[in-house]
């Protein structure tokens, strides 16, 4: 057992509390599949098949929730494995249904987890082209613009120049230029490849309607993304 899946065990040892004893068997049961399944899930590549499969159980996922015992809701923007342990509790009815559905709970959220992460990835790169295009269109027209006083055209100019440079800091790298880690630092055991990115790119809008109605999507980024002009960079942990 590897000290990533000790450390996991460990959680969801922890998260039973108080209520041990009537968890016990859920919680371990977890436990169990997740020293069987979890490095190999995190480390097998994303492919139509496993989008598929994210798809078709996600709306079914929550229905289920609706009337299951234990609340449990994924949150892929998380990007955490280890937000599984700290967001369940009796896990039995939700085994239960990721087997009747060919599939385990460990897979269903890591493929979920990489599916969001590579929509993401497509969203902010698309954005961020969308605002350098502007920007290069703005310093064009500043360019050309033969009634702008000298030195206000210079400041202007100098502005724009700089925001492109940092729209140019902020992409995202290539695959093979990127740390081993995705963009929350978290789980270092999978990195997509751009293959595996072109999949969900070719199926976005089926993706990303799946995702806002069931509540994944938090925030505006399947609609109109913002690159953020600055100078951090996204490829680093943490973002």
């Amino acid at each position: 057992m590897s000290k990533r899946t000790a450390l996991l065990c460990s959680l969801l040892l922890a998260c039973a509390g108080c209520d041990f004893i009537t968890k016990a068997q859920g919680v371990m049961e977890l436990a169990q599949e997740v020293g069987k399944h979890l490095e190999a899930d995190l480390k097998a590549p994303l492919t139509d098949a496993k989008i598929d499969q994210v798809l078709k159980v996600t709306p079914e996922l929550v229905e289920f929730t609706k009337t299951a015992k234990q609340k449990w809701t994924p949150d892929p923007q998380g990007q955490n494995v280890q937000d599984l342990a700290a967001s369940l509790g009796a896990l039995s009815e939700y085994l239960a249904f990721f087997k009747a559905r060919d599939t385990r709970i460990t897979e269903y959220y890591v493929d979920l987890i990489k599916v969001c992460d590579a929509r993401w990835q497509i969203v902010y790169s698309e954005a961020n082209a969308k605002a350098r295009e502007q920007l290069e269109q703005r310093k064009r027209e500043l360019e050309a613009d033969a009634t702008m006083p000298a030195d206000a055209k210079e400041t202007a100019l100098k502005q724009v120049t700089i925001a492109i440079q940092q729209l140019e800091q902020a992409k995202l790298k290539k695959p093979e230029e990127r740390p081993d880690q995705p963009k929350s630092g978290q789980n270092a055991a999978y990195k997509l490849s751009d293959e595996e990115i072109a999949l969900v790119a070719a199926r976005l809008g089926e993706i990303t309607a799946a995702f806002k109605a069931a509540g994944y999507i938090k925030d505006k980024a399947g609609d109109e993304a913002e690159a953020p002009v600055e100078t951090a960079d996204p490829n680093s942990p943490g973002k």
